[in-house]
C-alpha cells in the first residue's frame, strides 16, 4: 500500500537539511496559485529541485481558504482579450481537475440582477459580452427571474450557466498532494 504523502505542513519530516540544499525554484507561498505553479513546474521540469514554502501550518490558510469558492466563466473581460481565453480555458481545466481527483463542485451558474434601468443597460452590455466570449448566459426577464429565484428583485438578470463552485482549499491540498508524488517539497 502507498502512503500518501502529507499536505499539512505541521505533518512534514524535519528539514533541516534543506539549509545546505539547493533548489532550482522556491515559491513562496502555499495557497492555491502558489502550489498550482509549483506543480506545473514539476511536471515541465521533473528534474528540477522546487519547493514551496509557507509560514502556515496548513496548505491555503489566507486567500484560498476564505474566498467564495467560485470558478468564474469570463463575464467581464474584453472578449478575445488573454483574460477572457484564461477565464475560461481556467474553468474547463479547474473542472477536469476536480473530476479527475473526485473534488466536488457544482456548475450552479449565477444570476447577476439589474435593479434599474442603468443597471439594466450594464447588463444588456454583459449579456453581449457574454456572447460575445462564448460563455453560456441567458437573459431573463421580471418573470423568470422570479421563478428562478424568488427572493430576488429586479428588472431583468441573466444566468450565467457556467460559473461552479468548488472547495479551493481541497484543491490546493490534492495539487501539493501531486506535487510532493513527483519530488517536490513543502516547507
Amino acid at each position: 500500500m502507498t502512503q500518501s504523502p502529507p499536505t499539512s505542513i505541521a505533518d512534514q519530516p524535519p528539514l533541516d537539511h534543506l539549509a545546505q540544499t539547493h533548489f532550482d525554484y522556491v515559491i513562496v507561498g502555499g495557497g492555491i496559485v502558489g502550489v498550482s505553479t509549483a506543480l506545473q513546474l514539476q511536471q515541465t521540469y521533473p528534474h528540477k529541485r522546487i519547493i514551496v514554502i509557507e509560514k502556515e501550518s496548513e496548505l491555503a490558510s489566507h486567500q484560498t481558504g476564505h474566498n467564495s469558492g467560485v470558478v468564474h466563466a469570463g463575464v467581464y473581460y474584453p472578449p478575445d482579450s488573454l483574460k477572457a481565453q484564461f477565464c475560461r480555458q481556467g474553468l474547463k481545466d479547474t473542472l477536469a481537475f476536480c473530476r479527475q481527483h473526485g473534488i466536488p463542485f457544482e456548475q450552479c451558474g449565477k444570476l447577476i440582477v439589474a435593479t434599474d434601468e442603468l443597471e439594466l443597460q450594464r447588463l444588456r452590455a454583459l449579456y453581449e459580452r457574454c456572447q460575445e466570449n462564448s460563455v453560456d448566459v441567458e437573459w431573463l426577464d421580471v418573470a423568470q427571474l422570479r421563478r428562478e429565484e424568488p427572493n430576488v428583485v429586479g428588472v431583468a438578470a441573466i444566468l450565467v450557466a457556467d460559473t461552479a463552485i468548488t472547495d479551493y482549499p481541497r484543491l490546493t491540498r490534492v495539487m501539493a498532494q501531486q506535487f510532493q508524488s513527483l519530488g517536490g517539497q513543502l516547507l
